[in-house]
């Protein structure tokens, strides 16, 4: 015969364990998860706007040759210098980002610049008022660029 201890006690361990199971999902336990995952929700969502905010939205001027560039130099010195001088202008007023030459890059590709203005049309406008695309010299194309400023690429 055997003895009934050890079945009491398996019987009270059992108990004892879902106990614990029980006692794990009561109301403050339980309580205490959900705060842990919102905080850890809150934490990706401000880490997500930070992101956001770190992004800089650019618009971005291609500017190609024509196909018959300008063979008088001095009217092509004229109007390089006007560009030139408009360039400059835009980096005091703070709407050019960054500007050069595209070397090598593609035959009809001659320079390009970064503008931060208010959106595409302001851009466009704004493109439309270069020397050298006003004069025929260069035409433009301007496309929107979405810079990261800081945070994850």
């Amino acid at each position: 015969m055997c003895h009934p201890f050890p079945r009491q006690m398996k019987k009270v361990h059992l108990f004892l364990m879902l106990s614990g199971l029980v006692l794990s999902s009561a109301p403050g336990a339980l309580a205490q998860r959900k705060a842990s995952a919102a905080a850890t929700a809150g934490r990706q969502q401000a880490r997500q706007v930070r992101d956001l905010a770190a992004q800089t939205t650019y618009y971005m001027v291609l500017l190609k040759a024509p196909k018959d560039p300008e063979t008088n130099i001095e009217a092509a010195a004229s109007v390089r210098a006007a560009h030139m001088a408009f360039l400059q202008q835009l980096r005091q007023e703070g709407k050019l980002a960054l500007a050069g030459s595209c070397p090598g890059a593609d035959q009809n590709l001659h320079s390009m610049y970064l503008l931060k203005v208010t959106d595409l049309a302001a851009a466009q406008v704004l493109t439309a008022t270069d020397p050298s695309v006003k004069l025929g010299r260069l035409t433009a194309e301007v496309y929107p660029w979405v810079g990261q400023t800081s945070g994850k690429l």
